[in-house]
This record gives C-alpha cells, sequence and structure tokens, in this order.
C-alpha cells in the first residue's frame, strides 16, 4: 500500500518561482578530451630551470553543494575567491582537480534547485580559466557516490545539459558543465563502456600529462538499492592498474590519478612532511600501496578528512597523496616539477590551506568579475531557498547527556507512523542542531536526501539478527550484550514488530528481508510533523505531550 503523510509535504518549487530567478549563467558546451596520464616519482629536484616544466595542482573534494559558508568555513565565495587567488599568484599551468561530491547531500540553497548553482560555480571558474586566463588553467573532477544519489540519468543530466523534469531551474535550457568530470571505473551495462570519460590529457610546454578518474568501488552499499542497477562499479585498484598501463603505453609518463575515496591524517601546517600517518591499516592504504611506479599523484576524498603526505607503494616507489576537508573549508595547493628530458615528475610537495583566513591579495579585473557571477549565483540560489528555509518549526535547547540526533530521528518516524520501533543510519545524519530557533532549512541540512519513509514487518527471530549497535534505534529499544530489550522486556522472538526507516536503509540487504506493510511520505516531514509536538522550547529526549 503507497500512503503519504497525512499533511505533510516537501514544498513544491514551481516552474514560474524558478523563472523569475533570472540567473544568469553562461551556456557553454563540455570541453573535449584531450590530455592522457604519464608516471612520476617524488626526488628532490637537481634540473636547472630550463629542465622543469612547473605547475600548478589545486585539489578540493566533497564541495556538496555548500553555497553559503558553514559558520565562518566554507561555501562558495571563499573557495572561489582563495582558488582565484592560487591561480593568479602561481602565474603557471594549473588544474583545479575536484574528487567527488560536488554536487550531493547539499543544503536547500543548492539542493532545491537540483544542484545546478554548485555546477554553475565550477562554470564559472573554468570560464575564467579558459578566457581570462594565461598560463592557461583547466578544471577537471571525478564522480563521487553522491553524484549517483538520483541515478545516472539525473547525473548525467546535469553534467551534459537539459532541464529536469520539475524545471528549469536556473536556467532554459540548462547547459550542463563546460569542465570534464571522469570516472574510469563505473561502467553502463547497456553499452558496456564507461559512462563517463575513464581518463583525459593535457599538454602542457609539450609534456602530455594524464588525469586518471576513480569512483569509489563501493557506491551501490551507499545508495537506495535498485538506483544505480544500470551500471556496474569495478574494482578501483584494478582499474587504475589497467588505465595507468594503458596510458604508459601511449608514452605518457605524468599520471595523476582523482578518486572518491580516502583515509585520513592529524591535521598539520606547512608543506608535505617526510613521515605520513595514514594507518597501515587503513582500506584505503591497501589501494595506495596496489598502485603502479607511474602514479605521481592521488587527489582524494569521501573522508572529509585532511590528507597530505608521501606514500610508497609495494615496489618502494613514492608519491603524494592529498585531501582537504570538505564543504569549501580547504584546499591543497601543489607544486609540480617535470623534467623535459624525462617527461616525468620529479618533485611535488603540497599545502592544504584553509579558506578561513583573510585574503587581501588584489585580484584581476577577469577574477573580480568571476566573483562577481559566484557571488551573484549564492545570492540568488539563497534568495530562492529562503521562502522556505526560513519557516521556524521549534527552539531548541540543549541539554548534557541528551540523545543523539540519530535516535531522535528514529523517534520522529516511529511517533508519526506509529510503529513498534524505528531506525536511522549513522551516514543520514548530515548535520548537527544549534541551540535556538529551528528552521526547516536546518531540518534540511540535518536530512538532505528526500528518502521516502518505508515500514516492514519483522518477526522478532528476524530482529535478533537484524540489530546491531551500527544505526540508532527509536528510545525503546535496548541493546545489551546478552538480549535485546523492547519497551524494558525480551525481544519476543516468535512475535512481530513493524519498523519504520528510510527507504536507504530500509532497501539494505540487512532490513529487506522485512515484509514491506506501507510506502510513507519523506523523512523531513515526519521529522518536522515531531518536532512541532515537542514542547517549547525541545530537547532531542523530550516526547509530545
Amino acid at each position: 500500500m503507497v500512503k503519504s503523510l497525512s499533511g505533510l509535504s516537501r514544498p513544491k518549487v514551481s516552474k514560474r518561482a524558478v523563472q523569475n530567478l533570472g540567473f544568469a549563467i553562461a551556456c557553454l558546451s563540455l570541453s573535449a578530451c584531450c590530455a592522457l596520464p604519464t608516471s612520476s616519482s617524488v626526488n628532490n629536484l637537481h634540473n636547472t630551470d630550463q629542465d622543469i616544466v612547473k605547475v600548478k595542482v589545486l585539489g578540493i573534494n566533497d564541495f556538496h553543494g555548500q553555497v553559503l559558508p558553514k559558520g565562518q568555513d566554507g561555501g562558495m565565495q571563499k573557495l572561489a575567491l582563495h582558488l582565484l587567488k592560487a591561480i593568479e599568484i602561481g602565474n603557471q599551468p594549473t588544474f583545479v582537480l575536484h574528487a567527488g561530491d560536488h554536487v550531493g547531500a547539499s543544503p536547500a540553497e543548492s539542493a532545491l534547485l537540483q544542484d545546478e548553482p554548485s555546477i554553475a560555480f565550477l562554470n564559472y571558474l573554468q570560464d575564467y580559466c579558459k578566457l581570462s586566463h594565461t598560463p592557461s588553467c583547466e578544471i577537471i573532477g571525478t564522480a563521487g557516490n553522491h553524484e549517483f544519489d538520483e541515478g545516472s540519468a539525473e547525473m548525467l543530466r546535469l553534467l551534459q545539459g537539459g532541464n529536469h523534469n520539475k524545471g528549469p531551474f536556473l536556467q532554459n535550457k540548462w547547459p550542463g558543465a563546460n569542465y570534464k568530470t571522469l570516472s574510469a571505473n563505473v561502467i553502463d551495462l547497456e553499452s558496456k563502456s564507461t559512462l563517463l570519460p575513464p581518463y583525459v590529457i593535457h599538454n602542457i610546454a609539450g609534456i602530455d600529462i594524464g588525469f586518471i578518474g576513480l569512483t569509489l568501488d563501493s557506491t551501490p552499499e551507499l545508495l537506495i538499492p535498485g538506483s544505480v542497477d544500470d551500471l556496474r562499479f569495478e574494482n578501483q585498484a584494478e582499474v587504475a592498474q589497467h588505465y595507468v598501463k594503458a596510458l604508459q603505453e601511449k608514452g605518457i609518463e605524468s599520471i595523476f590519478i582523482i578518486i572518491h575515496d580516502g583515509t585520513t591524517e592529524e591535521y598539520y601546517e606547512g608543506q608535505t612532511r617526510s613521515n605520513n600517518q595514514i594507518p597501515e591499516t587503513s582500506p584505503f592504504m591497501g589501494f595506495l600501496k596496489s598502485l603502479p611506479d607511474a602514479v605521481d599523484l592521488v587527489i582524494t576524498g569521501h573522508s572529509h578528512r585532511f590528507t597530505n603526505a608521501y606514500v610508497s607503494n609495494t615496489n618502494g616507489h613514492t608519491f603524494l597523496v592529498t585531501q582537504a576537508f570538505s564543504s569549501g573549508r580547504a584546499y591543497a595547493d601543489i607544486d609540480v616539477a617535470i623534467s623535459r628530458k624525462s617527461n616525468d615528475v620529479v618533485s611535488t610537495s603540497a599545502n592544504v590551506l584553509l579558506t578561513n583566513s583573510e585574503n587581501s591579495y588584489a585580484l584581476s579585473e577577469s577574477a573580480r568579475q568571476t566573483l562577481k557571477q559566484i557571488d551573484s549565483i549564492a545570492e540568488q540560489a539563497t534568495a530562492f531557498a529562503k521562502q522556505y528555509t526560513q519557516r521556524v518549526v521549534n527552539t531548541y535547547e540543549a541539554k548534557t547527556n541528551d540523545i543523539s540526533l540519530g535516535e531522535f530521528i528514529a523517534n520522529s518516524h516511529q511517533y508519526v507512523l506509529k510503529t513498534d520501533m524505528a531506525v536511522m543510519n549513522n551516514g543520514g545524519v548530515r548535520a548537527q542542531l544549534e541551540p535556538g530557533a529551528i528552521t526547516w532549512g536546518q531540518l534540511f541540512a540535518v536530512q538532505p536526501f528526500g528518502n521516502q519513509i518505508l515500514v516492514r514487518k519483522f518477526s522478532g527471530e528476524q530482529l535478533m539478527e537484524t540489530i546491531t549497535t551500527r544505526h540508532h534505534w527509536s528510545s525503546d529499544v535496548s541493546i545489551g550484550t546478552e538480549q535485546i530489550l523492547w519497551r524494558g522486556k525480551a525481544l519476543d522472538r516468535n512475535a512481530s514488530y513493524t519498523v519504520a526507516g528510510n527507504a536507504y536503509i530500509m532497501n539494505s540487504e540487512l532490513f529487506s528481508e522485512g515484509e514491506l506493510i506501507s510506502i510513507e511520505g519523506l523523512d523531513i516531514d515526519a521529522t518536522e510533523h515531531y518536532m512541532r509536538a515537542l514542547p517549547t522550547p525541545f530537547n532531542l529526549s523530550d516526547t509530545p505531550e
């Protein structure tokens, strides 16, 4: 049975409201694939200046549609300002490489407009690179798991152009991205070829540099089951080895990998240190160690953390690995030196710089105009979103030893759907609540996916196999070392229980065996309805009066 929550709905975005935005987004065609990768090593630079070609690489990752700053950090304007400054000060061939999740799990300012503002942001930077900046610069990205949140068709629409079926949004007709997005290990099952270009080659001063894009190979496990059944995500290590070899056979010796996967180190300031802090047991370290000797630089993402390290593969070949937090809070400023004699990288070093610092550098006129265009996107997207985001739901008063926000959301689903219990996945909680007035926009930041809620029925025996501490359960579920309690009593293996949860978790392997009872409205609607039923002010452990 398919139902909707009575009286609850996500704000509907009318075509007229969108068309009245008046965005001025440049309509640009996709740039052609024009470059291949090469191999490199991290050595001291002994060559003369005439023997060396210097290249600047600026690494970003996991922007997640962060149009506005998060507090004092990140956001479109701050990141753009720092990238433009770095491009102009460097005054050398520059590549801005983004390691995926540029869109998806986005705040309302981007998400309500189908993340088109976030693509337009990079489009303007690419316009600046192609039309205004000498030496040349280029933006290249890879697809992360969140690019696939709404399936391959919507990702391709964002990148290649065309209006959304609820649009137009920013522009009629939406032009798509004017920069390359790569993915060597995502295969379209119908065409049996890569969904996106696997690599791109750029020639700098007579030297070919190759860029390979890779998507986290476990992406289907992070999406609503069935949403990417038209695709196959191949092993990222095996695919990397394949394309590195293929590019070397073309004579390319400078090879950079952009991958949506990563690890973490403790943050430090300054240039890359010789001793990396990446845990040897990190799953991603296994990938890094498997890379061929031809790889020179790896730009990473996904973990939303800091990485600035030299890593050695199983042969002892050393290359640079970076990651720069998320949401535009930082970028990796990387210097690369390539020998004209070998066409190979001979030196790399990085500094991961935060974007919350003051920036007094005087930008060129073309850079200032680019910044104004990007500011305009942010201002107009924000104005559009305010129609929905500023609605106050309740007032939050934090207290010590309160329950988690995930448990609070599970309680809301249980309350609204009137089920025996409810469950919420850790990864579905994308932000935390700050004390004070809670708006719909803040709730959207917490639950930006627009998932429907499913109700399934399980036997007690099934739940004994399913319930784990990896998830947030409604407050009446207690997980002990020896038994599971429900409302203070041991779970009855022979009884039946109804469980509510978002579509992502309820369609996962753990929960899909339960009998589907109903498909309900959106998760954020249930949370809002529950929050409105709480006393004012409320804390997370409060219950409706």
